[in-house]
């Protein structure tokens, strides 16, 4: 695991649920489906979210680790949905499945 993730797991032990980072992580998700990720900027994530823009570079020191952040929810949901399939077992959608 490399230095900044290490970092962003103790910062998530200390703050709890990461309920900040979840609401950055939302706001984005449904951003980048609706206009793309070219076309939003960190400063569109942080005025819809309703975060502190010193918030969000705790959480993710840029737009890439952001993105990156964003990809690995997605794939996540993606394999857990699958994996229901495998098992037969419904799998309830999480909120960044449930835009479509």
């Amino acid at each position: 695991m490399n230095q900044k993730r290490v970092a962003m797991k103790a910062i998530e032990s200390v703050a709890g649920d990461g309920g900040v980072r979840e609401k950055l992580l939302a706001t984005a998700r449904e951003l980048f489906y609706r206009e793309g990720v070219r076309a939003i900027g960190v400063d569109r994530i942080v005025a819809q979210s309703g975060v502190a823009k010193t918030s969000l570079y705790r959480w993710f020191p840029s737009k890439d680790d952001l993105i990156a952040a964003f990809l690995e929810e997605e794939e996540k949901d993606r394999w857990s949905q699958w994996t229901g399939i495998l098992h037969g077992t419904p799998v309830r959608r999480s909120s960044s499945c449930s835009r479509r």
